[in-house]
């Protein structure tokens, strides 16, 4: 889990807020209802932000750039939403005890350079992983050892017990070879020394502008239909629609929910929209003035206009956010689905009030009113402080917009230096809320940008770490509880991950984000000529 500018930068993804995630949607034109074919895709060309530097996950842990990575070097396996998991690399993952994971490996897999895969390169890409000035170290700080136990087999010690580590190894447990990698050093993944791997695709141009994929001729398993994939830089969704108008582009992910209806205008294309585990919300800096004062923070809960951001920000391509953790993370461990609905029901709906806004503010320490900083990351985080300041002005409060760099942002946080309040994203990968809750009350994380923690709810954390499913359901309803009564955070919204195709061209099973950040999604892209 991670923060994120709608992308799980540098760690870390809305589901429903109700009960289970809905289920994948597509809209479009055109001729994208068109009936699947075997035939050849010659060439796709897939627009990003940016081309990245490497393709090294340890090194650029990054949603944007995974589904790139993941076409090259296969995960051991995926982590899908539900819960579940879809082998790739590995046959079978047991479980003996709470600390241990024992993953059985294919034997019949080789690099794209003919060399076979087995438990050494497996047991050499978690060790680079755990190096300490990677960005995923943090990921596998739970992990204690790591051995080979046979050609085919990896057998990994926890040193405690966590329901989430084997979802947190899996999205980033992308396999190198050993031999390859001790040879590139600090260039592995790099334009210097591509990644080699498992995946369908080998690299076969690497430059600062554009990267080329040619078929892995090595591969077992599946072909994918695409003879040639092209990564190219597309600017923002205006441009990308322009670019597959013209037939330049094939596949993007839409970087803003609200031009989807655009996006269905351009001939042929089809739109696929997914739930995630994004969460935007605003937060507040309860350790220090004037945010530690409860009805400060009440009265700030009552002037956010949740409804009205929520359709300024994202038009119909995130759902409202009640609690601060997905559905899906908490539905894993609710003893039913009615108790799910009854802790929804039981928070609050994030009433929209000026007039309460002005009668908690009264209750404060600051009943004339007070200024203070906004900080923002994103677009949606800067309407978010400009829609809250017109509001905030209105019972008194000044509120005073701040620009940051995502980095520098995440930066002050690492360095102790919590913003007095602001527009977050965070995002999980794993449907467990002990991947998910740490980050929101985690006494020690730097993620905590609130910097809330109260004896209950690290006693909560420690249950939702446990086994038992009843004392982990309770550690999830006792924290909701604390979060909704104290109010450190304002939960807004939970974006959805949306994918937009071109024309000729069809998936035939609506790509849910795991798929896209694992590279399976390449297996039901279908020519439709």
């Amino acid at each position: 889990m991670r923060p994120t500018p709608h992308a799980l930068k540098v760690l870390a993804v809305g589901a429903v807020a109700s009960a289970l995630l809905a289920g994948c949607s597509s809209s479009g034109g055109g001729t994208s209802d068109a009936k699947a074919t075997d035939a050849t895709i010659p060439n796709f060309t897939y627009g990003m932000k940016a081309i990245p530097a490497t393709l090294d996950v340890a090194n650029n842990y990054n949603s944007d750039d995974l589904p790139v990575t993941a076409l090259v070097n296969q995960p051991l396996e995926v982590a899908n939403l539900d819960g579940t998991f879809t082998p790739v690399l590995a046959t079978k993952v047991s479980q003996p005890d709470d600390t241990t994971l024992v993953y059985d490996l294919r034997d019949d897999v080789t690099f794209s350079d003919g060399t076979p895969m087995t438990s050494a390169d497996v047991v050499w890409t978690i060790g680079h992983l755990r190096e300490k000035t990677t960005q995923t170290a943090t990921e596998l700080e739970n992990f204690k050892t790591v051995e080979a136990t046979g050609e085919h087999q990896v057998t990994i010690t926890l040193a405690k017990p966590n329901p989430a580590t084997r979802g947190s190894f899996a999205i980033i447990s992308f396999v190198q070879e050993k031999a390859y990698g001790e040879k590139s050093g600090k260039d592995l993944g790099t334009a210097a020394a591509p990644p080699i791997g498992t995946g369908p695709y080998m690299i076969d141009s690497f430059s600062a502008s554009k990267i080329t994929l040619k078929r892995n001729p090595k591969l077992t398993g599946p072909k994918p239909a695409v003879d040639t994939f092209t990564m190219t830089t597309i600017a923002d969704d205006n441009a990308g629609q322009l670019a597959m108008r013209s037939g330049e582009l094939s596949g993007v992910r839409v970087s803003d929910g609200k031009s989807v209806p655009r996006w269905n205008k351009v001939q042929g294309a089809k739109v696929y929209s997914s739930p995630t585990l994004y969460l935007d919300y605003v937060t507040m800096n309860q350790t220090a003035k004037p945010f530690d004062d409860i009805h400060v923070r009440r009265a700030v809960a009552y002037a956010t206009d949740r409804a009205g951001l929520l359709e300024a920000n994202y038009g119909d391509q995130a759902s409202a956010a009640v609690g601060m953790s997905p559905a899906q993370v908490d539905a894993n461990v609710a003893p039913s689905k009615d108790a799910l609905k009854d802790l929804v029901a039981s928070l609050p709906d994030g009433q929209f009030s000026l007039a309460d806004a002005k009668k908690e503010l009264a209750q404060s320490a600051y009943p004339d009113g007070f200024t203070a900083t906004f900080e923002y990351y994103s677009p949606q985080g800067k309407l978010v402080g400009v829609s809250l300041a017109d509001n905030l002005k209105k019972i008194g409060v000044t509120l005073e917009l701040k620009s940051r760099r995502l980095g520098d942002f995440i930066g002050d946080l690492f360095a102790g230096k919590r913003p007095e309040m602001g527009a977050f994203s965070i995002a999980s990968v794993v449907a467990d809320p002990s991947s998910w809750y740490q980050y929101l009350v985690g006494k020690d994380n730097p993620y905590n940008v609130a910097g809330y923690s109260t004896d209950a709810t690290s006693a909560a954390l420690e249950q939702i770490n446990s086994s038992d499913p009843a004392e982990r359901w309770k550690g999830v309803t006792t924290i909701e509880t604390a979060l909704a009564n104290d109010v450190p955070y304002i939960a807004l919204a939970r974006p959805k991950y949306s994918f937009a195709l071109g024309d000729g061209m069809t998936l035939t099973s609506a790509p849910d984000f795991m798929k896209l950040l694992s590279g399976l999604w390449v297996n039901d892209l279908k020519s439709t000529k």
